[in-house]
């Protein structure tokens, strides 16, 4: 938050104005009470501020209320109910009021129905209980995670392009949820009984993604400002469109894994505990 707001304050130093910056709309309250206090507070997914100062921030507050609801509610209620009870009452509750109660409707307050899905996806994977041990035996979590990841493609085209769906973007966010959790119980399944586990798997377990994976979280949180200032420059460059749209890519998508992984060495290394971190290599 920061250092998003001394880059905002910076740009006029450096001769960016920042009516002219693609994102100048959305960071144009940033310096507002409301905006700095909101943030602190980490309830800025619930105010018109949500996206001030770092758009992509607007999720972490919704991360940091999922933590109170899990231990106050998510988990005495599973351990009275049940997988399907949790469910249910997650997704009947926080879907609609995402979608039909303000402040919530900018809010995704359906996330909390995706960590449920979670959490009921991790006793399914790791439970020694025969009827978990069961439900993961079942042949068709692959299959089901292809067919979701259709729908996923499916419904975001219904919705931009055809204009058949509600303009949320609810449904394809539930979509990718069951989708990999039932990826992920498919291929701990292979893993784990030494079955082929897919190429999805070989990709995903090459060296660089795995260092990609690593500092995600931190790529996600920093690279709008790196692309919102090279996005800028070349704006009034005077290069021609075609130029711009090679060049663009070539150019801002290194420069942010680059300041995403310092950010990452600085403010989350230290952090992380060893489980988390990259195993060395061959390991």
């Amino acid at each position: 938050m920061v250092a998003s707001l001394l880059f905002i304050w910076l740009l006029p130093a450096i001769g960016v104005p920042i009516a002219l910056m693609p994102w100048h709309n959305l960071v144009a309250g940033s310096f507002l009470p409301g905006s700095i206090v909101s943030h602190v507070l980490l309830v800025h997914n619930l105010t018109p501020w949500i996206a001030t100062i770092d758009p992509p921030m607007w999720s972490v507050p919704v991360e940091w209320q999922i933590y109170f609801l899990f231990a106050l509610l998510m988990l005495p209620l599973y351990r009275k109910t049940g997988d399907m009870v949790l469910l249910v009452v997650t997704f009947g509750i926080f879907l609609p009021l995402g979608l039909f109660v303000k402040p919530f409707t900018q809010s995704h307050s359906w996330f909390v129905g995706l960590f449920a899905m979670g959490m009921v996806g991790a006793r399914i994977n790791f439970s020694p209980d025969k009827r978990y041990e069961k439900l993961r035996s079942w042949r068709f979590w692959r299959l089901l995670a292809a067919g979701a990841f259709v729908l996923i493609l499916v419904s975001i085209v219904s919705e931009l392009k055809l204009h058949l769906l509600p303009d949320t973007p609810s449904i394809p966010e539930i979509l990718t949820g069951v989708a990999t959790v039932s990826y992920i119980i498919a291929t701990t399944q292979a893993v784990a009984t030494g079955t082929r586990p897919g190429r999805c798997h070989w990709v995903l377990t090459r060296r660089p993604v795995e260092i990609l994976g690593v500092f995600s979280y931190s790529l996600y949180l920093i690279h709008d400002p790196v692309l919102e200032l090279v996005s800028y420059y070349y704006r009034v460059s005077g290069l021609t469109g075609t130029m711009r749209y090679f060049l663009f890519p070539t150019t801002s998508i290194p420069l942010a894994l680059c300041v995403a992984y310092g950010f990452h060495l600085i403010f989350e290394k230290p952090f992380l505990p060893a489980g988390l971190r990259l195993p060395p290599k061959g390991s």
